[in-house]
């Protein structure tokens, strides 16, 4: 079988916080500040919120129709 490897930005976000991921400002707060890889931490807040929708999506969180955005990332929880 082969072996799973998980992203360095999955092994980040998972190890990296001492504060809980509660909700999806939680992740995009975190990923403002410590994105792992310098490529990560040039992205503007718009391509942030992309990341922060997609990272959601791909977990299997239930995400509003307009999509996470500053105005309703403290009330999703993840």
């Amino acid at each position: 079988a082969a072996a799973t490897r998980i992203s360095p930005l999955v092994t980040a976000l998972c190890a990296a916080s001492r504060k809980p991921l509660q909700t999806a400002q939680d992740l995009y707060d975190y990923l403002s500040r410590h994105a792992p890889e310098p490529s990560l931490r040039s992205l503007t807040p718009p391509e942030l919120w992309t990341l922060v929708n997609f990272v959601l999506i791909a977990h299997g969180s239930q995400v509003p129709a307009g999509g996470v955005t500053p105005e309703n990332a403290g009330r999703i929880s993840i």
